[in-house]
């Protein structure tokens, strides 16, 4: 099983900046929207050897885990290549005006994948979609803050 959890400090630090600036109605949007950009990321990484990361296995459980998760963020509708029920998941939950996305991987082998093996190199397909995303959070939040101010 393989949750991602951010865990940077100055990824999270910059990211509550921004968020606490923003109209609390606007929250939610942007997290699923960041959420949506990783699941993108951690894919392209996947198929093509993208960011500079490994290329994996381009169908299977795996994928079809993130693709699930994609799914429970109501972007759309996905193949999910196979995944079986419970693969993978993403909650948006919002308390006390803090709202977090946790976007999880459940296939038996994902933290291998994603850390790699004495056999495989690792594969830090999330890990740079979670940098990539820190890195777009405020294009991000300035779009939709825009976009909210001119409705």
């Amino acid at each position: 099983m393989l949750d991602v959890k951010v865990n940077q400090d100055e990824l999270n630090r910059e990211i509550r900046h921004l968020l606490a600036r923003m109209p609390a109605k606007l929250r939610e949007p942007v997290v699923k929207k960041l959420a949506f950009d990783v699941l993108q990321d951690v894919q392209v990484g996947i198929y093509t050897g993208g960011f500079g990361n490994p290329r994996r296995v381009d169908t299977g459980r795996y994928v079809g885990g993130w693709r699930m998760a994609q799914a429970d963020l109501g972007m759309g509708s996905v193949d999910t290549l196979g995944a079986l029920p419970g693969d993978g998941y993403a909650v948006v939950t919002t308390t006390i005006g803090k709202t977090v996305a946790v976007l999880t991987n459940a296939v038996e082998y994902a933290s291998y994948v994603e850390y790699g093996t004495t056999n495989m190199k690792a594969g830090n397909h999330v890990a740079v979609a979670l940098q990539r995303a820190g890195d777009d959070a405020y294009q991000v939040v300035t779009e939709l803050m825009r976009k909210t101010w001119k409705d």
